[in-house]
């Protein structure tokens, strides 16, 4: 399932684009350059899009696949991987606490 799971997300990037795995079923992606910081978020309804569907593994089993997503990302000054990384996990568990398949940008509100 993680492999087809990384198979769409990979078809849904840029070669480009920086995709590592953190945990069971999290992942993280890393994005460079992008000229507008908006961009980020359209991006995240893509993979959204493209990664909610419903897999049969079995006649009468289905396995329901989405994503959840955190965005963080620096302006100016870079913040050091692990703090962006925290700061986008803190906006993933607010997405994974209001309903799922979503995302939400970081703010310091959260």
């Amino acid at each position: 399932m993680l492999r087809y799971f990384t198979k769409l997300l990979r078809k849904t990037l840029c070669k480009t684009d920086f995709i590592g795995r953190l945990g069971v079923d999290e992942f993280v992606v890393l994005i460079r350059n992008l000229d507008m910081p908006e961009k980020a978020e359209i991006i995240a309804r893509t993979v959204i899009d493209s990664l909610t569907l419903s897999i049969t593994i079995a006649p009468d089993e289905k396995v329901e696949i989405g994503a959840s997503i955190g965005i963080s990302y620096y302006k100016g000054a870079m913040l050091d991987k692990i703090a962006l990384i925290r700061q986008a996990d803190i906006a993933m568990n607010e997405v994974k606490r209001h309903g799922r398949n979503a995302y939400r940008v970081f703010s310091h509100d959260l």
